[in-house]
């Protein structure tokens, strides 16, 4: 199968503390894989400074990924020091829709 369009993620807000986890967030990385807790059977679709992602962050999945067996999409933060252990797991929903009675009118 194949799929393609916008991914789109929340990112924690800052904390009202002195002390802000987010702020450690260097990058973050999205991936493809079978099971939606990671694995070494995951693929690499991007990676994302943290300075070019917002709040609500949207990023596009070219059209025509082959998924083969991945049945999620992930998203993990990564600091300095190492990437997050625990991805935000998303169910890849691939939905076909069938176009019927469609007509063409030439006025030429």
């Amino acid at each position: 199968a194949q799929i393609g369009g916008p991914i789109s993620w929340n990112v924690a807000l800052p904390e009202s503390n002195a002390y802000q986890p987010h702020s450690l967030v260097t990058a973050y990385l999205v991936y493809l894989s079978p099971v939606p807790f990671g694995g070494p059977q995951r693929s690499l679709l991007a990676e994302i400074a943290a300075s070019n992602v917002s709040l609500t962050h949207q990023e596009l999945l070219p059209v025509d990924t082959q998924i083969g067996a991945f049945t999620h999409v992930l998203v993990y933060a990564m600091s300095i020091l190492q990437e997050q252990t625990t991805p935000r797991a998303f169910l890849i929903s691939d939905t076909g829709a069938t176009v019927t009675n469609l007509s063409f009118l030439d006025r030429e």
